[in-house]
């Protein structure tokens, strides 16, 4: 998220955490191949309840385990070892949203404290311990843009066995890589649903359709028990809901 925004980063952890910086560091780039990475932060991001930091700087404190997320300015929080992925991901985007108050708002930047939000009851508390488990089934999601991606991004990583049908007739522009979150810099003009089908790699499948809806409906039939409409308009989510 950070390497979408902003040209430097520094990145450093704990003795023993070389080739997760690497593996961050390889990301940045292919994110941004002018991406530079300094010496000195003028914020810090904390990830976990453990790790290097000067303390000189504003620091946010990331956490998160299961459902729950944590971000804050007061104190550092635990990452659990879950394989659900909604906590850390509503955990990366409250953190990056706090990011961008502190250093575009600066003295006037109101930070979350400590926060803690569950990604199942949509509530600011530490959410219940619901395992995910079952099957997912057959899905269809229409619309791989900015909201599809980050839905994307989610049922690639869930612990259930199911198939995902992506359907997006367009290609991806340079303009869409600060807010794609599985878009790289190599990936402009290739199609949407290509582009997220690559990282279902586990027990979720997809399938890619870059067509129209109303040309995967009338291909593939209106009978699907689930929808996700990722439609950034009125028009096409009524269209789609009313198939």
């Amino acid at each position: 998220l950070l390497a979408r925004i902003y040209p430097t980063l520094i990145i450093y952890g704990e003795k023993g955490s070389q080739a997760a910086i690497d593996k961050a560091m390889e990301l940045a780039r292919l994110i941004n191949p002018a991406m530079a990475f300094g010496s000195d932060p003028t914020v810090e991001i904390v990830i976990g309840s453990a790790g290097p930091t000067s303390g000189k700087y504003p620091r946010i404190f990331v956490g998160c385990d299961g459902w729950t997320c944590f971000v804050g300015t007061k104190q550092p929080w635990k990452v659990g070892n879950s394989d659900n992925p909604f906590g850390a991901g509503v955990a990366a985007c409250l953190c990056a949203a706090n990011l961008f108050r502190l250093i575009f708002q600066a003295e006037k930047a109101t930070l979350d404290q400590h926060a803690l939000f569950s990604a199942l009851e949509g509530e600011p508390r530490q959410g219940d311990d619901v395992s995910l488990r079952g099957e997912l089934g057959e899905v269809v999601q229409v619309g791989v843009g900015a909201i599809g991606n980050a839905s994307a991004w989610a049922l690639a990583r869930v612990p259930m066995d199911g198939l995902l049908h992506l359907i997006d007739y367009q290609t991806v522009d340079l303009g869409n890589l600060q807010r794609y979150v599985l878009a790289e810099r190599l990936d402009e003009n290739g199609s949407k649903v290509e582009i997220a089908s690559r990282y279902f790699t586990g027990r979720v499948a997809a399938r890619s359709y870059p067509t129209h809806f109303e040309n995967f409906v009338s291909s593939e039939g209106y009978s699907w028990s689930r929808m996700i409409l990722a439609l950034d308009n009125a028009r096409d989510r009524r269209a789609a809901q009313a198939s």
